[in-house]
């Protein structure tokens, strides 16, 4: 992802498609958020501002044989539970405090947020 900060640049929030990253940001600061494999949300940076950001998986990757997996997803070293997650949910292999417990009718408590789409528009929405 290639990000020039100018002065007349009104892009606060950008997406980079093949990198699949969000990056938001301002004068002072970056956040990027990147969408990892079976769509959860990672954290990958907050702080001073970045001009570009490479995709080189700044958190450890390994087999996870006693963490719980993404569910449905073959690949060990994706954990719900080190992954550093944009937001932690609750009864989906994630153990650590959960952000919040939500509780269905049924008295389902399990949270398994997922990326679904996105859009950015100019402007205020």
């Amino acid at each position: 992802m290639d990000i020039t900060h100018r002065k007349t640049d009104k892009n606060f929030i950008l997406f980079d498609e093949n990198s699949r990253v969000f990056h938001l940001r301002n004068t002072f600061l970056s956040y990027l958020i990147k969408i990892e494999e079976s769509n959860v949300l990672a954290h990958i940076y907050f702080g001073k501002p970045v001009k570009q950001y490479k995709d080189n998986k700044n958190y450890p990757r390994r087999d996870r044989g006693f963490s719980g997996n993404v569910p449905l997803n073959p690949d060990r070293s994706l954990s719900k539970d080190t992954l550093p997650q944009e937001y932690s949910s609750h009864g989906s292999m994630d153990f650590r405090t959960p952000a919040s417990i939500i509780q269905r009718k049924n008295g389902s408590d399990l949270l398994d947020l997922r990326y679904d789409s996105h859009y950015i528009t100019d402007g205020k929405p």
